[in-house]
């Protein structure tokens, strides 16, 4: 089971569902005259107030929306370690996949000591009445946890549009799953995302197949 792939799609559907159930119980304004006054004239076409547009929900966490948060069972080490190294800051880690009691840890290539950061995280994590759970590092990857987190919410726009991405997901490898709907382009945002992080991106058609140049 692949369960260091983390999905966002449902925290994006309940963001959306919830903007939705909103407007649908806003009472209908009465615009019918009141009997005691005089309606007044309709506004002259260059006094029309601009349309307006819905903002994206301030609500999505690329963190939260990937299932990062404090364990409340002292069992799940792992988990602990997890949000210790990218909880709350990812700037040397780029991803820690906790799969039972053992964590994946792929540091960024730019962490000076990333053996020390995890050896650190763990004694403090002990120190929180948390299980110690054993670890491993990664190759290193030329991207952060940080980086990860901005990619797949500049990609979350996406998704609040011409409907191109339809879900994704940071992987336990380190790396944003992206998936695009069948016959659609990728959008340029996404393309930029893998302008700025090559390797970074994994984008797979809604069916399943990997359209990625270097996925698999």
């Amino acid at each position: 089971m692949e369960t260091s792939t983390l999905w966002a799609r449902g925290a994006a559907a309940a963001v959306m569902l919830l903007a939705l159930a909103g407007c649908s119980s806003a009472p209908e304004p009465d615009l019918s005259p009141s009997p005691s006054t005089t309606a007044s004239p309709s506004p002259a076409p260059s006094e029309t107030a601009e349309p307006q547009v819905d903002p994206l929900p301030e609500s999505f966490d690329c963190r939260l929306a990937s299932g990062i948060f404090p364990p409340m069972d002292l069992a799940w080490g792992a988990h602990a370690l997890q949000m210790e190294l990218v909880g709350l800051d990812g700037a040397e880690i780029a991803m820690v996949a906790p799969e039972g009691m053992h964590a994946t840890v792929t540091p960024s290539a730019d962490a000076v000591d990333p053996e020390a950061l995890v050896v650190a995280a763990v004694q403090r994590i002990e120190a929180a009445g948390y299980a110690t759970p054993t670890w491993s590092l990664a190759p290193a990857v030329p991207w952060t946890f940080d980086d990860l987190c901005a990619s797949m919410e500049a990609a979350f726009v996406e998704m609040t549009r011409d409907g191109a991405v339809t879900e994704l997901g940071i992987q336990g490898d380190a790396r944003l799953r992206v998936g695009i709907r069948t016959g659609f382009p990728v959008p340029s945002s996404v393309e930029a995302i893998d302008d700025a992080h090559p390797g970074l991106l994994l984008l797979v058609e809604t069916v399943g197949v990997d359209i990625g140049a270097d996925g698999g």
